[in-house]
């Protein structure tokens, strides 16, 4: 099931109603805070994103990277700088770098999907995004990926907010949902954060620095 809410800005958005999650309330989005998914980027696996920037400046969407620079060895990690401008660096073993250049206007929601494998162009809103450089594939990560911040060297870290309205993976089929993550507040202690549906595991801001502050209830 699903249900058309309109956003802060007045925009209409399709939300889908989640009726397995007893003792959780569905939110529109959460805001501040990062999820360490546990996951690793699969060559094979979907992901798609859907996010707001909420200021210019420097924010982490999702990603890891293994020094703390942006040009480092094994780097998956989608960034936005200034300026309505984004970039996803990938970079492999060897240092080998290539560039997807993509806009995020600030407050507006967008959809980001992406395959693991670096051979295929990202996408923003159903457009895919221009690269440049070339880089080897990704094949043994040791890092979990984060939405929200990134995960560098091990160390959850995010700058500035962003709102996250869902995350999802899917099978190299593209239909078969294997993660569901969903923004919500767990009941029994108000603790903000987001719902896998397929896992049925709640994760809560994985920085306990900055914690997650809850949208509207849908």
């Amino acid at each position: 099931k699903c249900l058309l809410v309109e956003d802060d800005a007045g925009q209409p958005h399709w939300y889908e109603i989640i009726e397995n999650a007893d003792g959780y309330t569905e939110l529109q989005y959460v805001v501040g805070g990062l999820i360490d998914t546990g996951l690793y980027i699969k060559t094979t696996d979907i992901y798609e994103l859907k996010y707001a920037t909420t200021q210019n400046d420097t924010a982490y969407h999702f990603g890891y990277r293994g020094q703390n620079d942006y040009v480092s060895a094994n780097t998956f990690n989608a960034t936005y700088r200034s300026g309505e401008a984004g970039v996803l660096y990938i970079v492999d073993s060897n240092r080998n770098l290539k560039q997807c250049q993509f806009t995020t206007p600030i407050d507006t929601p967008v959809v980001f999907s992406w395959k693991g494998s670096v051979n295929i162009a990202p996408s923003i809103n159903g457009t895919s995004i221009s690269c440049t450089g070339t880089t080897n594939e990704q094949t043994n990560p040791t890092l979990t990926y984060i939405i929200g911040g990134q995960n560098i060297a091990g160390t959850p870290e995010n700058h500035k907010p962003i709102k996250l309205y869902y995350f999802k993976v899917f099978a190299s089929d593209g239909t078969t949902l294997t993660h569901n993550f969903v923004p919500m507040r767990r009941n029994l202690d108000n603790v903000i954060g987001m719902y896998d549906t397929i896992t049925g595991t709640f994760f809560q801001s994985a920085n306990t620095n900055k914690p997650f502050t809850a949208g509207p209830e849908i």
